[in-house]
């Protein structure tokens, strides 16, 4: 074993101790279904929620305001992160990634041109390659199956 691989190897072990101690004499494989929470996370949320008040963002109240500048934030930081430009792009947020793809498959019945390019990885969970039957249904669309990087592009 190489030193670099050592130090990576070390500085995980680090991280693994240190965010996740409830996994000490474990191996959790399970992340199609959930991934795990960092101690970090739930300490910073906790914190947060304690803290403060949550309320609806779309009302008028001044906890709302104060919701509503955190969610922004949180759109902007995410923006950031992907190097999108919010004049093209937005974020949603969704409760998971089912209820995400559940709103991609509702808007595709309202697309208007009738042209759709739809690309999923040949790994994707089924709920994505449920998709395809949508766009079967409405459009005259082209599948792109993609299993490496090469290929998306």
């Amino acid at each position: 074993m190489s030193a670099t691989q050592e130090l990576d190897n070390d500085k995980t072990n680090q991280i693994r101790e240190k965010e996740y101690p409830n996994l000490k004499d474990h191996v959790y494989l399970d992340h199609a279904g959930m991934t795990l929470y960092s101690k970090c996370l739930i300490e910073n949320a906790s914190k947060a929620l304690v803290s403060n008040l949550m309320a609806n963002p779309h009302s008028l109240s001044t906890l709302s305001k104060n919701t509503e500048r955190l969610v922004h934030n949180t759109r902007s930081e995410v923006l950031k992160l992907f190097k999108a430009d919010p004049a093209i792009y937005d974020i949603a947020f969704t409760a998971n990634a089912i209820g995400a793809i559940k709103i991609l498959a509702e808007s595709i019945k309202d697309t208007t041109n009738g042209r759709f390019k739809y690309y999923y990885n040949v790994n994707s969970h089924t709920s994505v390659l449920g998709v395809r039957s949508l766009c079967d249904r409405y459009f005259d669309f082209k599948m792109f199956i993609i299993s490496t990087v090469e290929d998306y592009q």
